[in-house]
């Protein structure tokens, strides 16, 4: 998988995991709580898998950062 790619992949876990919030929130139903951990943990397991410079294979992930336009290590255009 591209990093674009993983990028979608993220994305769809993190709305997966507010709907399972919310649906907790609304219900109080256990398998709600269940799912928001289990969508949090596959994207982020994904993320770290995945999300990656296709020349340096060097992790993407910034915090508070939006996807960069060049590779933060070895400075390739993504």
């Amino acid at each position: 998988m591209n990093y674009r790619a993983s990028q979608k992949v993220l994305l769809i876990f993190c709305l997966l995991t507010l709907v399972a919030v919310v649906a907790y929130v609304a219900t109080q139903i256990q398998i709600f709580f269940i799912l928001t951990v289990a969508f949090f943990l596959a994207g982020f397991v994904q993320g770290l898998i995945f999300y990656r410079c296709p020349k340096c294979k060097r992790q993407l992930l910034r915090h508070g950062r939006k996807v960069p336009e060049k590779c933060p290590h070895c400075g390739k255009e993504l």
